[in-house]
């Protein structure tokens, strides 16, 4: 597995930031996006707004066009609790990646925070038959 972080663990203000394009190793197979919630604002539960929005976009043909939110979320403030009633320490979403012998693969990203919050947000990229 890679872990490729991109934004450090740091307060954020409200914005919008992008990452990348790099190239995606061959024989990678799964792409983990990962927003840690360290400390993220109340604001955003019972049908109010979302706080944040992660996304990656993949590139097939080394950037020359691009599958548009291949795989990301939007998640609320606050603590978000396991079935085992543990507070979970981040949201996360995982997906496939097609062609693991495709030298031109890209990925890129967007980081969007509508309130200032505290996380780490990266990408953790994985080898083998997992889906």
């Amino acid at each position: 597995m890679d872990k490729i972080v991109a934004y450090e663990s740091k307060d954020y203000s409200i914005g919008s930031r992008t990452f990348g394009p790099f190239q995606v190793p061959l024989k990678c197979t799964r792409a983990k996006l990962i927003a840690s919630r360290e400390n993220w604002p109340e604001k955003g539960r019972e049908g109010k707004a979302p706080i944040i929005h992660v996304k990656i976009d993949l590139s097939l043909d080394g950037g020359k066009a691009w599958i548009d939110t291949y795989v990301g979320f939007t998640a609320y403030g606050g603590e978000v609790r396991k079935v085992d009633n543990t507070v979970s320490p981040a949201s996360t979403v995982a997906r496939a990646l097609p062609e693991p012998d495709n030298p031109n693969r890209m990925i890129r990203g967007i980081f969007e925070n509508a309130e200032n919050l505290k996380s780490e947000i990266s990408l953790e990229l994985e080898y083998g038959n997992r889906i």
